[in-house]
């Protein structure tokens, strides 16, 4: 039997696909006579690393393809002989917790960390205007390492994208930097594991909502408006409506919004 799987968008939607009906399971559960083909269609260089050290990786073929807006969907499936867009909707729905599979030098550095007793820093986001600034990011670290000794650890990837930045977090003697440091399913698998996640509005705010993980986001004002018209969350801020998530715009975060989250992930 062959599978087509396909994902597509930023690393958020990316994972969020994966996660949807258990699509990626597909690729866990692959018979001997098995193969797949995955189409990633997405502007996030790192995506494919997701599938690089898959046990199965003999099976899979993995198509990274360019970026590509909705109304031209039909011309580039024409041009590339490709499936015709909804293909995960035919795969078999699967159950389970996800398992990512990082590369050898990120199990390295996983070695080193105790499950559950650290929080993961993503301040780095898609987009310029999503990126955590100095002074939010400097009130979070200051109250948090405060405190608690706690470790933070400093996630994120540097790549060229309308200006986007990955933020300086040096200062803080608890805040370990494994900006570029990670892959893409290692970084996964560390928040998977974490006591508790600070986050820009980015895809790490996505995965920490599949994986239930108390989270703290911060976002600018466009992001609410464009994703919570009349203050309705639509998919990509549901998390908000979460218990273990608190959550604010760069302007209103304040210390209490800190302690909460705190609080959360002491009681979590």
């Amino acid at each position: 039997m062959h599978y087509n799987l396909e994902f597509g968008g930023g690393l958020g939607d990316v994972l969020d696909q994966m996660y949807a009906n258990g699509a990626y399971h597909t690729l866990r559960d692959l018979g001997e006579d098995d193969t797949a083909t995955v189409y990633l269609i997405t502007h996030n260089p790192f995506a494919a690393e997701l599938f690089l050290n898959h046990p199965n990786r003999d099976r899979i073929k993995v198509e990274v393809l360019p970026y590509w807006h909705p109304d031209q969907d039909r011309a580039e499936r024409t041009i590339r002989n490709m499936p015709p867009m909804g293909m995960n909707q035919y795969l078999p729905v699967k159950y389970g917790g996800v398992e990512f599979f990082p590369g050898p030098a990120s199990v390295d550095l996983l070695r080193q960390v105790v499950p559950f007793d650290y929080l993961v820093l993503a301040a780095g986001a898609g987009m310029q205007e999503r990126v955590l600034p100095d002074p939010v990011l400097h009130l979070i670290l200051g109250t948090i390492t405060a405190l608690t000794n706690m470790p933070i650890y400093a996630i994120g990837r540097t790549y060229t994208r309308e200006g986007r930045y990955e933020p300086v977090t040096d200062g803080y003697p608890t805040v370990v930097n494994w900006v570029d440091r990670l892959d893409v399913p290692g970084t996964c698998q560390l928040v998977q594991n974490a006591a508790g996640l600070i986050t820009a509005h980015s895809s790490m705010a996505l995965l920490g909502w599949l994986e239930d993980v108390p989270e703290l986001l911060v976002y600018p004002e466009s992001v609410w408006n464009h994703h919570a018209p009349n203050n309705h969350a639509d998919q990509w801020l549901r998390g908000t409506r979460s218990s273990t998530t608190v959550h604010a715009t760069f302007d209103h975060l304040r210390t209490q919004d800190i302690l909460r989250f705190l609080d959360i992930v002491a009681h979590a």
